[in-house]
This record gives C-alpha cells, structure tokens and sequence, in this order.
C-alpha cells in the first residue's frame, strides 16, 4: 500500500530554494511530505520548517542501491542520444568548449557507431530501459521533482505519478531529462512549448519563475535608494557569468575581455563600474579589476562549495545579494540569469550581443545557446555591435542607453510572468496536483 501524501526529491540547495514556498503550501494544507535529501541538507530542512508533516527518506542509501540502474540510465544516455538533441547538447557530445572525463571520451566516440533514438522518443526510451523490473522505491505515489535533477533513474518506476517543476530557464534544452514527466510546471507559455519540443512531455502547465521570486516579490518592494541620492556618478552593474572555479575556457576568456572594455567604457564615461562576481566563483578571481579607482568588486558568497548546483540562498543572504542594486542606475549583461533578477527587480538592463563585434567571434559558442538566443538576445533593444569593438560602438553612436535598457526590462518582465505572485501561482496549481492513496 502506498501512503497518502507527495515525494519530494532535493538533491541539490538550488533545489531546496525552488521548493521551499512549495513545501509551505503543502504543509498548510496538512499534506504528508517524505523529502528525499542528502544528510548534508536534512539539517537545514529540519530547521526551516519545523513540521511534524515532514518524514525524510536517506538519498545516499537510495543511490548505493541504485546505482548499477544510475549507470545504465547514463550510459544509454550518451550512446543512444542524437547529436542534434540540442545546440548545448551538440557542443558537449564534441567537446567543442570542455573536454570530457576518459570515460565520457570513450563513450562519445562509440556513440558514433550506435544507432540513435529520434529526439521526441529519448526520453521514453530510457525511461523505458532503465525502469525494467523497478519498483517504485518511494513511499508514495506522487513525487515531485526539479528539473535537470541528478536522480532521473529513480523517476522511471511503475506507480509513479511525476511532477516536474522547472528551476532553471535553460533546463528545457541542455540534455534529455531522462524521465517521462505526467505534469511540467514552467516559468510561462513559451518555456512550456520548449519543454514539449524537446522533452517530449506534452502535459504542461504555466506556473511561476521560482528562482526569480526574491527579486520579483521582495526586492521590487523595497525603495531604491539611487532615486533619492542626486549630484552623483551614474553607477553600473555587470553581473559576471564565468569563473575558472566551473565554466569553460572561451567563456572565461571572454568575460575577461567584456570586463576590460566596459571598464575603459565607463571610465570614458565617468561612470562607475561594480562587477559581480558568480556567488558560486573563485574569491579574488576579479580583483584585477580593483587597479581602477572607478571599479568596485563585489563578494562571492559561496566559494567553498565544489559542486556548483549545491548553494542556497537564505533571505538574509538574497537581502545581502540584492542590496547591490541599491544604488545601481542601469545594469550591462552578456549572458547571466542576474540580467533577468535585475529586470523583475525594476532596474534597466542593457543586453550585449557581441556575436559580430569584433573580436569576439567565438563568443557564439555562448549566444547561441538555445535560450540565450531565443529570448534574450532577440529583442529590439539590444546592443549589437557589428564589425566593431563594444567601447567605440557605446562611445560613438548616439543611443540612448538608459531608454533602450528601460524598454528591454520592461519587454522582459511582460515575458516571464502570467501570476502577479509565486503564492497565487501555487495555489492555482499546486492544488490541482491530486495526493490520492492508492494501491501498488
């Protein structure tokens, strides 16, 4: 007999934060909640909630007693995917900007010589393999997961009834997810039809950007102090999406040189410039920049962790992360999710594309990733130098920066959201995601 109630898998702290408001709904409503978690984030749970509602199931027994299906499941991944499941996937499969692991080398190479499954049957496909003979190890029927997570081989029982909810906005073209998914719960209506596109999952419901919900429901709340400080420096943000510590050579190299122009641009300007590091990254990896009297660096809050999926944001630490925007006027981004935070959160932001502008060719190895392509670099107010270095074209043309980053926020913000909050977003679907007994 499977119990009443909902499984919820958290195998990594970004995925903590993307079901934090959900466990307090369900918790609410006197729903019986078995989280599955690694030893190392039960503690953190235990103290955030504090509810007898709540049962924990060991994630390392889970995985040691899985494992030989984990790698089954990864390697009928990589030898049986196309290469044109996506252009992410594609770069990966030819190591074009990160060279695998031996192992993984081997298994690319022979996947040339296996036949391949066509891209709207993959996921079905190793569900279908690695869930021969498979119980469903959890205690209930319905389970929960994030999207992308690193547990697909416990997704792929019978009795299982799966909710998907999308973390990330990317998540929906990186890699097959694995899994068959009966519910997917995206950002809004054209991340769904991505997620249908390439994952196959045709039961998709617009709910809500979790991850953006500080920026969106806290931080746009709060006064910004830049509009009550006058006779000042325009003062400028340029959230950084590389570090040594994870990301790829070409993106590292790049952001570099991004740093370096924006920093002779402002100057030009007479403008300051706050570079912000990856909260994730390399403590020191951009104090370079500190050499100039107009450059400010910020901290990088989470240098110790290894894995870059595994960090959490308290309230205290999203306060601390957006403080920076205090006294921020407009903010430059080239390829971060920050570029979206900073839209929601009000400010202005001024999209690079620097596919043409030269020396910064490689830099497509980047833009055109699916969703960087799609959704932010499409728009009309996005600077695009073409032939030319980003200084001279900023310097020399007359565009009004501050209307076009205005316009592209506000574009942005229109995009991302059909509930004016992630509360009324939970309760519109959340409630629909039925925790019926029932039997094996």
């Amino acid at each position: 007999m499977l119990k009443k109630g909902v499984t919820i898998v958290i195998d990594f702290k970004i995925y903590f934060y993307l079901f934090e408001p959900i466990i307090r709904h369900l918790i609410s409503q006197n729903v019986q909640i078995f989280i599955v978690a690694p030893k190392s984030l039960r503690t953190d749970i235990k103290l955030t909630f504090q509810s007898e509602r709540i049962k924990f199931i060991n994630y390392e027994e889970l995985k040691r007693r899985h494992k030989l299906r984990f790698i089954v499941h990864r390697i009928c991944t990589i030898l049986f995917t196309r290469n044109d499941f996506s252009y992410q996937f594609y770069k990966k499969r030819n190591q074009i900007t990160k060279k695998a692991t031996t192992v993984h080398s081997f298994l690319y190479k022979l996947s040339v010589f296996i036949p391949k499954v066509s891209n709207s049957r993959i996921n079905e496909f190793l569900s279908f393999v690695s869930g021969l003979w498979f119980e469903n190890p959890f205690p209930t029927r319905e389970v929960m997961v994030g999207s992308l997570n690193s547990s697909p081989e416990l997704l792929v029982a019978k009795g299982q009834t799966v909710t998907t909810v999308m973390e990330s906005w990317d998540h929906a073209v990186k890699a097959p997810n694995g899994y068959k998914s009966d519910l997917f719960l995206g950002w809004n209506e054209s991340l769904c039809e991505d997620w249908r596109c390439f994952q196959g999952d045709q039961n998709c419901r617009i709910f809500h950007p979790l991850k953006l919900r500080y920026a969106h429901e806290i931080y746009k709340g709060l006064p910004n102090k830049s509009k009550t400080v006058s006779n000042r420096r325009i003062k400028v943000l340029y959230p950084i999406a590389g570090t040594k510590k994870f990301s790829i050579d070409v993106l590292v190299q790049i952001e570099r040189m991004i740093i370096q122009e924006l920093i002779h641009l402002t100057e030009l300007l007479d403008w300051d410039l706050c570079l912000k590091p990856r909260p994730n990254g390399l403590v020191g990896e951009f104090d370079y920049a500190k050499d100039f009297s107009h450059v400010s660096v910020g901290d990088v809050s989470h240098g110790s962790i290894v894995n870059p999926a595994d960090y959490f944001f308290s309230d205290q630490e999203n306060f601390d992360r957006f403080s920076i925007l205090n006294d921020i006027d407009i903010v430059i981004n080239a390829f971060t999710t920050f570029g979206l935070d900073s839209a929601v959160a009000g400010l202005p932001v001024l999209q690079l594309d620097l596919r043409y502008a030269l020396g910064f060719e490689s830099s497509s190895l980047i833009y055109n990733n699916y969703h960087i392509e799609k959704y932010l670099i499409n728009k009309k107010n996005v600077i695009k130098p073409i032939g030319d270095t980003l200084l001279s074209y900023i310097s020399d043309s007359k565009l009004d920066l501050f209307s076009m980053a205005s316009d592209y926020s506000r574009e942005l913000c229109e995009w991302l959201y059909l509930y004016p909050s992630s509360s009324d977003a939970i309760n519109e679907c959340i409630n629909s995601v039925s925790f019926k007994e029932t039997k094996r």
